[in-house]
C-alpha cells in the first residue's frame, strides 16, 4: 500500500476497530498503570491534552471521562495553543503541579514536542502518546504510552483510535488512583469497552450499505457539516478532517450549540449536516437543533442510538448506532460510520487522499512541514521564570 493508501481504504480500517480494541485496550490499561504512578497521579491538580489533526480531536473526544471519571479538570487544546499561549502562565512549580499530555503519531510533530519541553520547563509533569518509541516525543516527556498497532497508514482511523483509548486509560487511572471511582465502576467502565467493541461490529454492518448510497447521492457536493456536543464535538471534528483529507473538500466539524448562531444562516440549500447526537447532556438541544436544520433545508445525515425517534423522523438518512454507551464512551462508536463516508466519497470521485502530497499539496523541500520548525524555549520566547 502507497504512503497515502488508496481511495476507499478508510472503510477497511474502520471495520477492523471492534478486533483492535478488543485486542489494545487491556495492553494500554495495563502500560498506562505501569507508566502512570501513585505518587503523580495524585499529586496533580489538572490535565492538559494537546496535539494537533487528529490528535487534538481524541483530546476533544476524551475530555469528559477525565472529568467524570477522575472528578479533574481536564483542558483539550492544540499543540500551538498549549506550547505558546499556556506554558508562559502555566504555574506548576508547587503546591499542585499539572499533568500535560502530548499527543502525536508519529511523536515528532515540533509543536506537540515543544508543547511538552516547555511543560517541563514550567514544573508540570509530561507523558507523551505516540506510536514511536524512539521518537523527540518520547525523549522529551518524563514519561511515555506506546500505542502502535499493526495497520496504521492514513488517513489515521486506528491511531485515532489508539490514542483515544491511551487517553481514557489515563483518565481511568487518575479515577482508581485518586479513588475518584470504585473497585466496581473500575471494572464496569472496562466492560462498557468492550461493549463498544461489539457496538462498533454491529453498527459497521447496520449502516455499510446506506453509507455507500449517501456517498454516492452527495459526491458532487461541495461542502459538509458535522455537528456534535460534548466528546462528539471531537467525533465531529474527525468527521470533517475526515473530508478535506480524504476528498480536499471544505468540511467543518462545530459545536451543537454553535451551529445555531453560525452555521444556520449559510445561503446554500440543502447543505450535508452530519447531526452526531448520542443519548446525554446535550440531546435535547440536538432535538431543537435539528428542528432548525429541517426548517432551512439542511440535508440532515442523524448519527443516532438505534431506536431514536425525535431527530430520525426529521432526518434525510439515518445512521443508527446498534447499541447503548455512557455518554463519555460514545466517541469509540459514533465516529465510524462518518469515517467511513469520507472512504465511500473519495472511492466515487477517485480523488487520492491528501492529494497525493503532489503539486502544490507537496510538502516544501519534500519534508514534512510539521515535523522540521524551530523548537522554542521559554528563554528564546521571552518569558522569565
Amino acid at each position: 500500500m502507497s504512503r497515502t493508501g488508496k481511495p476507499g481504504h478508510i472503510r477497511e480500517q474502520v471495520f477492523s476497530r471492534p478486533e483492535l480494541m478488543r485486542e489494545f485496550t487491556p495492553k494500554f490499561d495495563r502500560q498506562v498503570r505501569e507508566v502512570l504512578d501513585h505518587r503523580t497521579s495524585l499529586d496533580v491538580d489538572r490535565v492538559y491534552g494537546f496535539g494537533c489533526g487528529d490528535s487534538h480531536n481524541a483530546c476533544v473526544t476524551t475530555q469528559m471521562g477525565f472529568q467524570e471519571w477522575a472528578r479533574i479538570p481536564m483542558e483539550p487544546l492544540t499543540a500551538l495553543q498549549f506550547a505558546r499561549y499556556t506554558t508562559p502562565w502555566l504555574q506548576t512549580r508547587r503546591p499542585h503541579p499539572a499533568l500535560a499530555i502530548g499527543v502525536s503519531v508519529s511523536g515528532e510533530v515540533a509543536r506537540t514536542v515543544e508543547g511538552i519541553l516547555l511543560a517541563r520547563e514550567a514544573g508540570a509533569y509530561t507523558v507523551g502518546i505516540t506510536c514511536h518509541s524512539e521518537s523527540r516525543l518520547v525523549r522529551a516527556a518524563h514519561m511515555a504510552v506506546d500505542v502502535s498497532t499493526p495497520g496504521m497508514d492514513i488517513p489515521r482511523i486506528r491511531t485515532y483510535l489508539a490514542t483515544q483509548i491511551a487517553l481514557y486509560m489515563v483518565a481511568l487511572r487518575l479515577a482508581e488512583v485518586r479513588q475518584a471511582i470504585g473497585y466496581r465502576e473500575g471494572r464496569q467502565i472496562r466492560r462498557d469497552f468492550e461493549a463498544a467493541a461489539d457496538i462498533a461490529d454491529a453498527t459497521n454492518e447496520a449502516v455499510s450499505e446506506t453509507v455507500g448510497q449517501l456517498a454516492e447521492e452527495l459526491r458532487n457536493r461541495e461542502h459538509f457539516i458535522f455537528v456534535g456536543g460534548g466528546p462528539n464535538l471531537g467525533s465531529a471534528m474527525f468527521g470533517a478532517a475526515k473530508i478535506l483529507e480524504a476528498v480536499g473538500r471544505h468540511a467543518q466539524g462545530q459545536d451543537t450549540e454553535e451551529w445555531v448562531h453560525l452555521q444556520r444562516f449559510v445561503r446554500e440549500d440543502r447543505t450535508p449536516t452530519f447531526l452526531l447526537a448520542p443519548p446525554g447532556l446535550s440531546y435535547r438541544r440536538a432535538v431543537e437543533v435539528a428542528r432548525v436544520m429541517r426548517h432551512i433545508n439542511c440535508f440532515l445525515v442523524a448519527v443516532v442510538e438505534e431506536g431514536e425517534e425525535e431527530i430520525s423522523q426529521m432526518a434525510d438518512v439515518v445512521l443508527p448506532v446498534k447499541g447503548h454507551l455512557p455518554e463519555a464512551l460514545t466517541p469509540l462508536v459514533y465516529s465510524n460510520a462518518v469515517e467511513m463516508f469520507s472512504s465511500d466519497l473519495a472511492a466515487k470521485v477517485r480523488e487520492p487522499y491528501f492529494r497525493g502530497f503532489e503539486g502544490r499539496w507537496a510538502s516544501p523541500d519534500g519534508d514534512p512541514i510539521w515535523f522540521n520548525e524551530l523548537l522554542q524555549s521559554r528563554q528564546a520566547l521571552g518569558l522569565s521564570d
